[in-house]
């Protein structure tokens, strides 16, 4: 009976061990890239929309990807205006960037406005995957704005 106690203890500071062990393993598994999102201030609207206009001139990829992605709520005629951009890192001539390097290569950005006001912004920065910013900002906005 005392091996089996003894046995068991083992066992359990094993098991803990190991749940320990996965813990810290999994937390350095986090999405590195978060997405970033929120209402402009002074926002006034009501939710659902019910369609959007887009107006992502400046980036071809983006503007593909925003209508593929909106497609059954692009309305030329629409109130709610999206204007976005893919910043890019390799633009930037900062010194200090330059000198010690940066934890992304860029952002993905697309801000919502009604008439020439803000009225939400959703972002994610990346690091050598470009594609997987936009969908996580492409999905951010479908969740919390249609």
């Amino acid at each position: 009976m005392m091996q089996w106690k003894v046995g068991r203890k083992v066992l359990l500071r094993s098991l803990f061990a190991i749940a320990c062990i996965c813990l810290f393993l999994l937390a350095g598994c986090e999405n590195k890239n978060p997405v970033y999102s929120g209402f402009c201030d002074d926002a006034n609207i009501s939710l659902p929309l019910d369609c959007i206009r887009a107006d992502i001139k400046n980036d071809i990829i983006l503007s593909g990807n925003f209508k593929e992605a909106m497609k059954d709520k692009i309305s030329n005629n629409c109130l709610y205006r999206a204007e976005g951009e893919i910043y890019r890192t390799a633009k930037c001539n900062s010194i200090e960037t330059k000198s010690i390097g940066a934890d992304f290569n860029g952002y993905v950005r697309i801000n919502i406005f009604q008439g020439d006001k803000c009225i939400y912004k959703v972002q994610s920065d990346f690091k050598n995957d470009e594609d997987a910013a936009i969908k996580r900002v492409l999905d951010r906005l479908k969740n919390e704005l249609f």
